[in-house]
């Protein structure tokens, strides 16, 4: 189903799948995304959003994500987009070969420089 079909579920699947996805992401630092950043930012065009009620940990590596990932480009192809693109952490290996058998291919590098400030002078 999609987020546009029962837009309910996107603000109830913060607790369940949200913060055990963001804990589970492949990052130096933990990524931390409020209830409000999830419901306000993550959620960009509902009728392209398929979501799946069973992909906590227990349910990874059975095939959902590839389901959902071919879903969402089938429709997006449908409904016109001509490219489309990812990012996942280097350290999800799994999700980086998910990708590349989808078609993805390499053309970037994200790189994330943090610091607290003020910086320290030399």
């Amino acid at each position: 189903m999609t987020v546009a079909e029962q837009p309910d579920l996107w603000a109830a699947a913060y607790d369940p799948f949200a913060l055990e996805a963001y804990a589970d992401f492949a990052t130096a630092r933990p990524v931390v995304v409020s209830r409000e950043q999830w419901e306000r930012d993550w959620l960009s065009w509902p009728e392209a959003m398929f979501f799946a009620l069973a992909v906590a940990r227990a349910w990874r590596r059975r095939g959902i994500a590839s389901m959902l990932k071919r879903m969402t480009l089938a429709f997006v192809a449908a409904n016109g987009v001509r490219e489309v693109y990812t990012w996942t952490q280097l350290g999800n290996a799994d999700m980086r070969a998910l990708n590349e058998r989808l078609g993805y291919v390499d053309r970037g590098l994200s790189i994330t420089v943090r610091a607290p400030l003020p910086l320290p002078i030399p």
